[in-house]
């Protein structure tokens, strides 16, 4: 296996209503307190879901280093991550970015608007 490994845990939006019904999967609850770890999220919007994510980690015991979204839709959710959770928030894209692509690559923007 080349490079460093990387563990992945899942944030639930609410526990399942079965199993073990907790928000965090992936790890052992004794795996957790001091646990480095990104929150790592599709689309930021105004940031709360990613303020949730973040915070459900944080309560089992786990160490934020920051959050990444592929797209921010830049409506607040970068200024809210930092006010709020004192967490910085890195971006792959803006929305802008990806509309002003697709215009480039066809003249339309049929495809381009997401959700």
């Amino acid at each position: 296996m080349l490079g460093t490994r990387i563990d992945a845990f899942i944030v639930r939006k609410e526990p399942k209503e079965h199993g073990m019904t907790r928000f965090i999967e992936g790890f052992e609850d004794e795996e957790t307190p001091g646990l480095p770890v990104v929150i790592i999220d599709d689309v930021c919007t105004r940031g709360n879901s990613t303020g949730k994510a973040i915070d459900r980690a944080r309560a089992g015991g786990m160490v934020v280093l920051g959050a990444i979204c592929l797209v921010d839709r830049e409506e607040g959710a970068s200024q809210l991550l930092r006010k709020d959770y004192d967490c910085d928030l890195v971006r792959i894209f803006t929305l802008e970015e990806l509309v002003d692509y697709k215009k480039s690559q066809s003249g339309t923007l049929e495809t381009a608007l997401v959700g």
